[in-house]
């Protein structure tokens, strides 16, 4: 009867780890009480093995299953310290990166950026873009390139702001809506512009022109009865979002900057900032972002036709895969589940762009 009353408890305790809810799973707190429960559990398992063997007669039995609990409490011991694993994922659907964006996703403010609260009717330097600018897997704002920028200008140009208005998922479309929602709203007066410019921009025209995009959907290429577990468990969470798996992604890209009459139309979105800037006497700066494993690639597909675009109409961008060709893969980015600018690179990038705000004011 022992060894069923350790197993019966083993299980409720396995099976209260696996139930708890998302919120709870992020929380500090109740991630402490699930470590308690795990500590209980090793208990139990070590317990319910003692009967076991000491009662068993077979050897053999005895040595599986001393090795089946050791790889168990290997397992439960790998949980428990990938529950407090902080890092950041392409997204925000991994347990790890939702810890991530708990700690770090800070400050907030009442527009819903990530950035200080801006100062009305100021003269300002504006950041626009995407994940890019708003600093997706940089841990601490200051290390983002609008902040390095706002750092070096500290004592040559006390009197300007630098607001940064960059959210995960924009596009031109949408941030230059944005931009002058911000702008008209807070009656800003910018000096610069820096439109950070990714791959993905050209999304809208491309879905306005008929083009389908199938996005993978989280955890349909595993068995559905593993789904709560996978869900549930930081362990086996952290590896399914840490392998990337096949993408049409590519294709869609290729397509879409493949075909005159988007890109075309693409083009118009960026003419906006830049007849914007044009009405109101506003610098302009470019900064077109690669991919970070694959320079050439990015150059050949939009880099150069989006920066030779730019100067047709007078303007030069900072091409980003120029700063970083002699900067090995690995630091190029944040980590190896997120192909996010590292720290150094937006270093290089706030150079680049401090070195084009000297120039103008020359």
């Amino acid at each position: 009867m022992r060894p069923l009353y350790h197993l019966m408890l083993a299980t409720g305790l396995a099976g209260c780890t696996l139930t708890l809810t998302i919120q709870q799973l992020l929380s500090i707190e109740w991630r402490l009480f699930r470590l308690f429960l795990i500590i209980l559990l090793v208990v139990e398992l070590s317990l319910l093995l003692y009967e076991l063997v000491t009662n068993s007669k077979r050897k053999l039995l005895a040595n599986v299953l001393t090795s089946f609990y050791g790889f168990l409490v290997i397992l439960l011991l790998l949980e428990s310290s990938f529950m407090f694993v902080m890092r950041s994922h392409g997204g925000f659907m991994s347990l790890s990166s939702k810890l991530w964006l708990n700690e770090y996703w800070n400050p907030n403010n009442s527009l819903g950026y990530r950035d200080d609260e801006p100062t009305r009717e100021s003269y300002c330097i504006l950041f626009v873009g995407d994940s890019f600018t708003e600093g997706h897997g940089i841990d601490h704002v200051s290390q983002r390139f609008s902040n390095v920028v706002k750092s070096r200008l500290k004592n040559t140009d006390p009197t300007t702001k630098v607001i940064n208005i960059g959210r995960s998922g924009s596009n031109t479309q949408d941030e230059f809506a944005r931009m002058i929602t911000v702008v008209n709203k807070l009656k800003l007066k910018p000096k610069t512009i820096v439109l950070q410019y990714c791959v993905n921009d050209i999304e809208d025209q491309a879905f306005e022109y008929g083009m389908k995009l199938e996005r993978p959907i989280p955890y349909s290429n595993i068995p559905s009865f593993t789904v709560p577990i996978f869900k549930g468990s930081y362990l086996l969470d952290y590896i399914y979002w840490g392998i990337r798996g096949p993408s049409h992604y590519m294709g869609f890209l290729e397509q879409a900057y493949g075909n005159e009459t988007i890109k075309s139309a693409h083009f118009k979105e960026l003419d906006a900032f830049v007849d914007y800037c044009e009405l109101n006497s506003i610098q302009l700066i470019p900064v077109i972002i690669p991919f970070m494993e694959d320079l050439t690639l990015s150059e050949n597909l939009f880099v150069n036709p989006v920066s030779n675009h730019f100067k047709s109409r007078g303007i030069e961008a900072i091409n980003v895969a120029e700063l970083v060709v002699d900067i090995p893969f690995r630091r190029r980015i944040v980590n190896n589940s997120d192909r996010h600018a590292s720290v150094e690179v937006n270093a290089l990038m706030a150079h680049a762009i401090v070195a084009r705000l000297q120039k103008a004011d020359q």
